[in-house]
């Protein structure tokens, strides 16, 4: 009876210790933007073959390197604990890599004449271009920069079958950099890979995008890499300078929690975070402490302003972090008006925008539709002089953040709820 009263106690300890964990799940789906070489290779494609005569040639693309590698492993290229790497980062599973060896190749037929470029894909990978739809793009198309996209399902195996849609960008241009001698125009692709997903965390959501960006058809907790965006925003474009990309390794900074990547689906369709601590620093500045002033550009005038918050009188001083491309945001800010009606000889509202300078015509919009008839200092985040200091100042990570302010300066409240501060003000 003791042995199976420690036995029971083990197991006790151990799932107490597992509830103790914090983990956020993010379910993706495909990023239907497909029209960007961006998240997924773009190179020279390799020459198989060509016809000088009649100016043609035949390319192709190889979707995932397991089978280089492993080609290599067996030619000792690389050596046994290299491939071992190699399989848990890739799942490599060499006993099953035949059973899709066939699909791993793309053949693409291309031949300009008259204007027009000829394209034929091996789609279904049979080695010849017969049986394959034939398309035609005039050459100004490409001229412009434009990729042509054609999808292309492509079967592999990892334990069980799987069957994947890529989207493959094609681009072939006599004025691209050329890199095989013998080709007759430079011909560039690649397949873009990227799925993307919501993070909740709290009472704000980040846009996840997890891609692979080397030739590999599955994803593993250590061959995808992603960006994650700011709070509530909808969009971003990947590789741009406010949003760093990380991999498997790195711990990111979720408002005041610190988080790893746990898990990666095959498909790439599941992505798990583990909580692995909190950093004091970036909960900002809290109820209790005394605030000076904010500062920034009156987004009305285009003047400076420092608007001091320590008051003769005995108004309230209420900052209000949001974005037009925030959606809780936007949604709030009827309840927000109502709130500036009725405590209107109570409280002085100042709003603090934090916004891209592309997005500064749509919080215009938005002010005049809801009336926010109150001084807003805009803060912008990509403008080379403007910079968003008061955002950065208060470590404002959630959006939108509300900060009740007293007329001595002391905040009172820092929330992302109004009913925190309706409570205080009431």
């Amino acid at each position: 009876m003791r042995f199976i009263f420690l036995i029971f106690l083990f197991f006790s300890i151990t799932a107490t210790a597992q509830i103790g964990k914090t983990f956020y799940t993010v379910i993706t789906q495909k990023d239907t933007q497909v029209n960007s070489g961006l998240g997924g290779t773009m190179e020279p494609l390799r020459i198989v073959s060509v016809n000088k005569e009649d100016n043609s040639q035949v390319v192709r693309y190889s979707f995932d390197m397991r089978h280089k590698l492993f080609e290599d492993y067996q030619k000792k290229y690389i050596s046994t604990d290299s491939l071992a790497h190699f399989q848990r980062k890739y799942l490599l599973d060499t006993a099953n890599l035949h059973k899709w060896k066939k699909e791993n190749e793309l053949l693409v037929y291309i031949q300009k004449t008259k204007g027009k470029w000829k394209i034929i894909f091996d789609a279904n990978y049979s080695g010849i271009f017969s049986d394959d739809p034939v398309y035609f793009r005039d050459t100004s198309f490409f001229a412009d920069r434009k990729w042509f996209t054609q999808s292309l399902k492509v079967n592999f195996w990892n334990e069980k079958a799987f069957a994947k849609e890529l989207a493959f960008n094609l681009i072939p241009d006599a004025a691209l950099p050329k890199k095989y001698t013998d080709a007759v125009f430079n011909t560039w692709g690649g397949t873009r890979k990227i799925t993307q997903g919501r993070l909740v965390v709290g009472l704000d959501s980040f846009l996840v995008k997890i891609y692979l960006s080397d030739h590999h058809l599955m994803y593993s907790k250590y061959s995808g890499n992603f960006s994650i965006s700011n709070a509530n925003e909808n969009d971003f474009q990947l590789f741009s300078t406010p949003y760093p990309v990380y991999s498997s390794k790195d711990s990111l900074y979720i408002g005041n929690e610190i988080l790893m990547l746990n898990s990666v689906s095959v498909m790439g369709d599941t992505i798990v975070f583990k909580k692995v601590g909190e950093n004091e620093t970036f909960k900002g500045v809290q109820p209790g402490a005394i605030l000076k002033s904010v500062y920034g550009t009156n987004f009305s005038t285009g003047a400076f302003e420092d608007i001091g918050l320590k008051r003769t009188d005995s108004k309230y001083t209420l900052l209000h972090f949001w974005g037009s491309w925030c959606g809780p945001c936007i949604a709030n800010l009827p309840k927000l008006k109502v709130f500036a009606d009725i405590n209107n000889q109570k409280v002085e509202i100042v709003g603090l925008p934090f916004e891209q300078q592309q997005d500064v015509a749509k919080t215009k919009k938005l002010i005049q539709q809801y009336q926010l008839n109150w001084k807003q200092i805009i803060q912008l985040r990509d403008h080379p002089f403007q910079k968003p200091d008061m955002v950065k100042q208060l470590a404002i990570a959630h959006f939108p953040t509300y900060m009740l302010i007293d007329n001595n300066g002391r905040i009172l409240v820092r929330s992302s709820n109004l009913d925190d501060v309706t409570l205080i003000v009431n």
